[in-house]
Formats: C-alpha cells, structure tokens, sequence
C-alpha cells in the first residue's frame, strides 16, 4: 500500500509489520524440544563380563628378581616365565586340586599349584606354589612356602558350578615373595589371574 493512498492508515501499517515480524520469527525458532536418545559407547577398557562361557585364557605371566644373600657364592637372576599352555589340571578324589602351567616354547618351564581340600569357590592357601625357569646350562626356580617365604592365597572362581567336570576354573594367585633354598628371595609380589579348563574325580 502506498503512502500516498488516502485510505492509507500509518498505525494500522504499524501493526502489520509488527504481527509479520513475529510470525516470521516464529517459524525460524526452534520448535518442540526432542529427548536425547543417544546411547553412549561402553567404555572401551572394560573387557567383556565373564560367564560360564568364557573360554580359558590358559595365560600366566610372571616377572620377579631374586635377590641373593651372598651373591659372591649364589649369583641373583631372574624369573620370566611365560606360560601359555596347560600340562594338566585336576581335582582329585581326595579334594586335592594340581595345575601344571607350562612355557610352549620351553615345557620345562612351568608353575605349579597345589591347592588341599577344594571345595568350589572361595579363597585357599596352597601347599605350593612353584616357578621353574629353563635358561640356558641351568634352570632356576622360586616356591613359597619355603624358607622365609610365608606362603601363597589363591582364590578360585568356578564359572560354571552346576557343571559337570571338565569345566573351567579361574585361578587369582598371589604371593609376596617365593624362596629358592635359603639362599634367594625373588620380588616383586606374584599376582597373576588366568583361567584353565579342569578335569574332576573320576565317577
């Protein structure tokens, strides 16, 4: 419309441009909020839950220097042990439970854990815990308990407990310190978690 019409109304004008003003900014604002319906990531670090499917792992490495108390007669070295295949596991009739850990690249290299009176899951104190290192021209070993080396806990987890055996058993092994005679003592802390599939008494 222009000014120069005489039917031209300036307030009127006025309120047209006001109400056009506001319509359009109503269509360009935002309209009814949407829920956020985003599922975050799990965190990646998290392994997945373990259940009675969980396959063995059959994995156990350990790291520990052994200290010498007359390093002029008995020099220190070092127990590295990789050991990624399983000799065997069983619990026997009378409850004792063995496991013979082994080094696939050396056989004679192994830990060893003896566990009396296993009953299922729960926290025991072996009757030995042993690592045998294969190095060349000699092999060198740590065990607790022996010496001034107290002894072991290792708690054990059965994933499946209505399972008939064999079935899988996780072991959690620590120990402060193994002993070689009376003359080593091997640290840091043994602290080592693996699972192994484990044959049962016989029927």
């Amino acid at each position: 419309m222009r000014t120069s019409d005489p039917a031209y109304n300036p307030a009127m004008a006025y309120r047209y441009h006001i109400l056009a003003t506001a319509l359009l900014l109503g269509s360009c604002g935002s309209g009814p909020q949407r829920p956020d319906t985003t599922v975050e990531d799990p965190d990646p670090r998290r392994g997945p839950p373990i259940t009675a499917t969980t396959p063995p792992t059959e994995h156990a490495e350990i790291q520990m220097h052994c200290s010498s108390v007359d390093p002029r007669q008995h020099p220190e070295y070092d127990l590295h042990l990789v050991a990624d295949h399983l000799d065997g596991c069983a619990v026997h009739g009378s409850g004792e439970l063995t496991l013979i850990l082994e080094s696939s690249a050396s056989p004679s290299s192994q830990l060893v854990i003896t566990i009396p009176g296993y009953h299922g899951d729960g926290t025991y104190t072996p009757t030995s815990v042993s690592v045998s290192v294969s190095d060349p021209g000699e092999t060198h070993t740590g065990q607790s308990p022996l010496g001034g080396c107290g002894g072991c806990t290792v708690t054990m987890s059965d994933l499946n407990p209505a399972a008939p055996y064999p079935k899988t058993l996780q072991f959690s092994v620590s120990c402060p310190n193994l002993c070689n005679a009376d003359t080593h003592t091997c640290t840091p802390t043994l602290s080592s978690v693996f699972r192994v599939a484990c044959d049962g008494p016989n029927p």
